[in-house]
């Protein structure tokens, strides 16, 4: 008898990710991430029923992602940065997924404040004091092996989708400077976590289940280590 296994947490190991796209999808990272685009993007579930999801720890990336924030902001923005961030993470469908990143990538992207900066700036008004993630004292420094697979974050339609949004922007000038605009955060998140957004975001679990969880392997860790 065959039992699908609906879902598989790991850590970020490209080696390990790829040995669980081929054992249990009979795929690459590649084409794993082109079928989820379908799954996710183009809404094609057929594909969903035969698929198992692979979700990365989200305590290990979100301190690779605390790291990246702690390089590219100063502190009066680290904490609203990291959890406008780590908002994604409870988001279940691609639609409202799409529009926070839109907005985020706005804030990054535009030098000076204008009407459009403050919309998106509205929509993140409930991150601005939160301190769920927290940037500081953060433990020792994580291996952040993102960049080892770089030809496949150029093939990620993820990527492509939002590099494009990237390359397109055209922000407003005006007499006030923007404190969140920072292009080069934004290209590195894009690149480095965006094209793998389904391995750490809950968009694949939530077509499955109402009730969802963050992709954790730590209980696990706890009982072997």
């Amino acid at each position: 008898i065959l039992v699908l296994v609906e879902e598989l947490i790991t850590d970020f190991c490209w080696a390990a990710i790829n040995a669980l796209c081929k054992s249990f999808n009979n795929t690459d990272i590649k084409s794993y991430i082109d079928l989820c685009y379908q799954i996710i993007v183009e809404g094609d579930l057929d594909q969903l029923e035969s698929l198992t999801a692979i979700r990365l720890c989200s305590s290990h990336i979100s301190k690779n992602i605390k790291q990246d924030i702690n390089k590219a902001f100063k502190r009066d923005n680290l904490f609203f940065v990291a959890a406008v961030i780590g908002g994604i993470f409870d988001l279940k469908s691609f639609e409202e997924v799409d529009s926070y990143l839109k907005n985020f990538l706005v804030l990054l992207m535009s030098k000076y404040e204008s009407e459009r900066t403050k919309i998106s700036l509205e929509k993140f008004h409930d991150f601005a004091t939160s301190d769920e993630w927290n940037v500081e004292n953060s433990e020792e420094e994580q291996e952040n092996n993102f960049e080892d697979f770089q030809r496949i974050y150029q093939d990620s339609k993820f990527f492509q989708l939002y590099n494009s949004f990237l390359m397109r922007f055209k922000g407003t000038k005006s007499k006030k400077i923007n404190k969140l605009y920072n292009p080069q955060f934004a290209a590195t998140f894009v690149k480095k976590y965006v094209a793998y957004l389904p391995f750490w975001s809950s968009l694949l679990t939530s077509l499955r289940h109402d009730n969802m969880e963050h992709a954790n392997n730590g209980i696990i860790e706890g009982k072997l280590f």
